[in-house]
């Protein structure tokens, strides 16, 4: 049978509630919400950061362009120009008299160009009505964002952040994320680059669960290990290349030690840093689901062919599970 390498058990999570690995729990509890999955561009395409067609999850502080060729030449407001900073999780624009910070950064906007096009980036609005969901629950603040084509354009041209009713995004810098193998980089660089995450997306879910750089504490610690397994199964990508098998909006149930996991109809998986280590239902061959996709085991086993059913001996950072059928 083809093996894949990988290792059974993580460091012990600052938050778990005891030390060691986490364990399959297959009993069923209540004590966790459905949450939303990943896919592919960290939002099946319809809630990733988008830009005139040019997805993009990252920019550079310090003028470097990103994957799609994207770098900011300016940060303006009311004629004057700024320097653009990212302090953690919040945007901030330092320059003449009064920094930008707040309320105050509505208006202003990022001028970003890919060598042949200009875009403006506007900041129309400025929330705090999102919470992290580990404590303390403080409030994130979150920016919609609208864009224009040309440097002299001042009509909006569409959201940044494309999804009907999810227009917001969170800012932050401290980790880098790779889209196409759905990997985190903590350290190095990362701090030369902030994320522009869609509320919804799977960078946006690793913030608000504390499994960022800038959202830490110091009770809240996570490793790169940690945080690209939880990223992994957000994404449901089972085989750990990257390829994801679940679109926004799907139900799933999931516990990393903090609780026990939620109430479920099937059980789904169990993951470290390298992807599924076991796997039993995915998630779109659960009942019920809104992309309910009957031959999803058949493609997953087609890719990774080494995944076995879990047993309840696999450990892992962080497991999964497919809850029961909505009324």
């Amino acid at each position: 049978m083809p093996t894949r390498p990988h290792r059974t058990c993580l460091v012990t999570f600052a938050l778990a509630v005891a030390g060691g690995c986490v364990a399959v729990d297959r009993s069923p509890d209540t004590t966790a919400a459905p949450l939303a999955g990943g896919c592919p561009k960290w939002g099946c395409g319809d809630n990733s950061p988008l830009i005139d067609g040019i997805y993009f999850h990252e920019l550079g502080l310090f003028g470097q362009s990103n994957d799609g060729g994207l770098r900011i030449v300016d940060f303006r407001k009311a004629g004057a120009s700024y320097a653009l900073r990212v302090d953690g999780d919040r945007l901030m624009g330092d320059g003449p008299g009064l920094a930008l910070i707040g309320d105050d950064l509505v208006g202003a906007e990022i001028v970003l160009t890919d060598g042949v096009e200009t875009y403006i980036v506007y900041v129309e609005h400025v929330s705090r009505t999102m919470s992290f969901e580990v404590a303390p629950h403080t409030p994130i603040e979150t920016y919609r964002l609208g864009y224009s084509v040309g440097p002299d354009s001042t009509t909006l041209h569409e959201d940044v952040c494309p999804e009907d009713n999810v227009l917001e995004a969170m800012i932050f810098t401290g980790d880098r994320y790779g889209a196409a193998q759905k990997t985190v980089t903590v350290g190095g660089d990362a701090d030369r680059w902030f994320n522009i995450a869609c509320a919804g997306s799977a960078p946006a879910k690793m913030h608000i669960f504390r499994h960022t750089t800038a959202g830490s504490t110091a009770a809240t610690v996570t490793s790169q290990a940690e945080r690209q397994a939880l990223l992994k199964m957000f994404a449901a990508d089972y085989c750990g290349t990257g390829e994801s098998f679940t679109f926004r909006g799907q139900p799933l149930t999931w516990s990393n030690g903090w609780s026990p996991i939620g109430a479920y109809e099937t059980f789904e998986a169990v993951w470290d840093e390298s992807g599924a280590l076991c796997l039993d239902v995915p998630r779109l061959a659960a009942k019920g689901g809104p992309n309910h996709d009957p031959n999803i085991g058949e493609k997953v086993s087609d890719m990774c062919p080494w995944l076995e059913r879990c047993d309840g001996s696999v450990t892992g950072y962080v497991s999964s599970a497919n809850p029961p059928p909505g009324p």
